[in-house]
């Protein structure tokens, strides 16, 4: 830290922070959760994030047509993951 810098704890930060991952296929989600577990950095760098926000987070789905996102959230409610 440089000379007259302070920190600020995680849970007095306020704000969006957003992560744009890019994933449209099971396959990229796949290689993503791969990257993470082999860059234990990139990896502790969002657990910290999940954990400043006591791992409430947001997702922005989208898809070809209102079928498909139906299919996505079904798909999401059956595994317990969508809380609506």
């Amino acid at each position: 830290m440089h000379p007259g810098g302070h920190r600020v704890p995680s849970s007095r930060v306020q704000g969006t922070l957003i992560r744009k991952i890019g994933v449209s296929s099971r396959e990229e989600v796949e290689r993503f959760l791969r990257s993470l577990e082999e860059d234990r950095n990139r990896k502790a760098s969002l657990t910290r994030i999940y954990e400043s926000v006591s791992g409430i987070h947001s997702h922005w789905i989208s898809g070809p047509d209102r079928e498909s996102l139906n299919r996505a959230l079904d798909e999401l409610k059956r595994e317990g993951i969508l809380r609506v």
